[in-house]
């Protein structure tokens, strides 16, 4: 679990002249986890930070983007020192930093940033309906291509089948027709990472 220390100017006036909100802003720790999944749900990702001493007088917010210093989302948690990110793509770095601001909206300079990539994992969920195919769909890191198996049970010996293959696209998502599930009665599924 990545973690870094945010380092602020000192209290006082900022490099660009605004006047400084916190002014303990040493020390604060970001912490960036990857949030476990459940079903099809998209990662996320948590970010806690030890707030100040007198604590943030109006709030926090956070910048993410995908370059770095480039923040194309601003988060305003109000008072909370942790927020969750959601819907971050697997395979995909971030790139995050907070401020504080005072009852005026005015804010602090930003902290220094934190990187973090999402891992690399396929999520998958299936779609069924009586008498049709089962599609399988997905998230997953761009360009990665996988085998779709299939077996009868999930015991230790139960024999994985290929049933074809599928690759993310460019948008992160896949899917698979299994016209094979209609004649079968139950039918558990995984996939097989083969590139990269």
């Amino acid at each position: 679990m990545p973690r870094i220390v945010l380092v602020a100017q000192p209290s006082g006036l900022a490099d660009d002249g605004r006047q400084m909100i916190s002014r303990e802003l040493i020390g604060l720790v970001v912490a960036v986890t990857f949030a476990g999944v459940t079903g099809y749900a998209t990662p996320s990702v948590t970010l806690g930070w030890n707030g100040t001493s007198l604590g943030a007088q109006g709030g926090y917010r956070i910048y993410q983007g995908l370059t770095s210093q480039n923040y194309s989302a601003v988060t305003d948690v109000g008072k909370s020192t942790n927020a969750t990110i959601a819907g971050v793509v697997p395979g995909r770095t971030y790139y995050f930093a907070i401020t504080d601001y005072n009852t005026n909206g005015v804010e602090s300079t930003l902290s220094i940033e934190i990187a973090f990539t999402v891992p690399n994992v396929a999520i998958m969920q299936v779609a069924t309906a009586k008498g049709k195919s089962a599609v399988l769909s997905g998230i997953g890191p761009a360009g990665y291509k996988y085998d779709v198996q299939a077996a009868s049970s999930v015991t230790n010996s139960a024999k994985w089948t290929v049933l074809g293959s599928v690759t993310v696209s460019s948008t992160n998502t896949f899917q698979f027709t299994d016209a094979g599930s209609v004649t079968n009665r139950s039918r558990f599924y995984r996939l097989h990472q083969t590139y990269p």
